[in-house]
């Protein structure tokens, strides 16, 4: 009878050892193909992904042709042009009674050079108007000089640009009372000018004007 209960527990034994083998086997041959089927569902957000791309892209060349067509003709000297006029401020606000310089840019747009006189000399051909929010004129600047024939001129090549700073409200001048102005600078040629015996611009479209740039005057500071 004991060998009999021996024999039984061997062979339970021996069940329990397949069983054991057998079990993790099936399971990773279940858990094999289940890993490799090629299931869609975990790729389905990048397919997802992919095909909207199509629909949200744009024509490079045509993009490239439109800017091309804009900057071919803009701000190039031409057998026709002519100075271009630019008024502009380093800040749009100003707190009353505070020094407020424009700066003028003068660009040669002909396909010659000309003469100007220099930026550091006075510039009386030159005038900035103050206009308030009604268009009505406030200020009105303009340099003096009493010699109106200048000791330097510069050379302006074609394409080139000259600056020159001006006083709209200086430090010891009345200031603008706070509120909207617009700045419009007019650039004038000189007869003065022909007495250097340079080929000095001569205004033969007339007196330049600049567009009108905003002037922000806010109350004074405590």
């Amino acid at each position: 009878m004991a060998l009999l209960n021996i024999s039984a527990l061997i062979r339970s034994r021996r069940s329990l050892v397949a069983l054991a083998v057998v079990v993790p086997l099936v399971g990773a041959a279940i858990a094999v193909p289940a890993l490799f089927s090629g299931d869609p569902t975990p790729d389905a957000p990048s397919a997802r992904q992919s095909a909207a791309k199509p629909a949200a892209t744009i024509d490079p060349v045509a993009e490239d042709e439109a800017v091309a067509e804009t900057v071919d003709v803009a701000a190039q000297p031409h057998a026709d042009g002519d100075l271009d006029l630019t008024v502009g401020l380093r800040f749009d606000r100003y707190p009353a009674g505070s020094r407020i310089q424009a700066e003028i840019d003068v660009v040669n747009m002909s396909l010659e050079p000309v003469f100007l006189p220099a930026p550091s000399e006075p510039q009386p051909t030159l005038t900035i108007v103050v206009l308030d929010d009604q268009g009505q004129t406030v200020r009105r600047v303009v340099e003096e000089t009493g010699n109106a024939t200048p000791r330097r001129m510069r050379q302006l090549a074609s394409g080139a640009t000259t600056s020159f700073r001006i006083d709209v409200v200086a430090p010891d001048e009345e200031s603008l009372e706070p509120g909207t102005y617009y700045l419009v600078a007019s650039y004038d040629a000189a007869d003065a000018w022909r007495r250097s015996g340079l080929d000095v611009w001569t205004a033969p479209k007339g007196t330049l004007h600049s567009d009108r740039v905003t002037l922000e005057v806010t109350p004074a500071r405590e």
